[in-house]
């Protein structure tokens, strides 16, 4: 069975230097397909032009992709990395329109694309998801983040980080169960939403 790709990079350090996202970009922007021109893809999930995204993958160019944009790279590579073979197509998100996204084989795929793209993911046999408490945290922050209420920045300030680094830290546990370090982090910026933010929009993230 086709075993999808992690896109983890290594150990990072607590902050990211310039150099660090310029690999970043590049490696999710190398994910966006096997066909066309993989930055022109970029620059319209970015809704920037191509130079803009040739200047964030120069090491001479002292431009770098902001993190939401990162963000939006990573869960656009991600979206793409579907199955193929029909073994493989466990779980299936589609739109809020019905229009079928894509096939994948792992839970953690699914459910991080469907958070994102404000979406629902489900069995392809029509049984329930089962989510760890680690999981259903996880996706929690990711519905918070993709309402666009609350910035990337805000968020990692709650923490005392960098927003590089929890954009880096989204995409690196999105497929784990067991629980982590950041598993507290999650649960701490939650109850923080909670007590600080105005309900009437926490619906949306549920």
């Amino acid at each position: 069975m086709r075993k999808l790709r992690s896109f983890t990079c290594g150990s990072r350090k607590a902050d990211f230097s310039k150099r660090a996202i310029e690999l970043q970009t590049v490696y999710y922007i190398d994910h966006l397909g096997d066909r066309g021109d993989r930055r022109d893809i970029a620059a319209s999930v970015c809704d920037v032009t191509r130079r803009t995204v040739d200047a964030w993958c120069s090491a001479a160019d002292p431009r770098v992709i902001s993190a939401d944009n990162l963000l939006a790279l990573a869960t656009e590579a991600t979206a793409r990395q579907v199955a193929l073979l029909e073994d493989d197509k466990i779980y299936q998100v589609h739109d809020n329109d019905g229009h079928l996204i894509g096939n994948y084989r792992d839970a953690g795929y699914a459910i991080y694309v469907a958070d994102m793209l404000r979406c629902q993911a489900s069995r392809v046999d029509g049984r329930p998801i089962q989510l760890t408490e680690e999981q259903q945290l996880r996706s929690r922050l990711r519905r918070i983040i993709a309402t666009g209420h609350i910035p990337l920045k805000q968020i990692a300030q709650m923490v005392g980080g960098d927003e590089y680094v929890l954009v880096d830290k989204i995409v690196e546990l999105r497929n784990r169960k067991e629980r982590s370090l950041f598993a507290s982090q999650i649960g701490r910026i939650d109850t923080i939403i909670q007590r600080h933010f105005d309900d009437s929009w926490m619906g949306e993230a549920a």
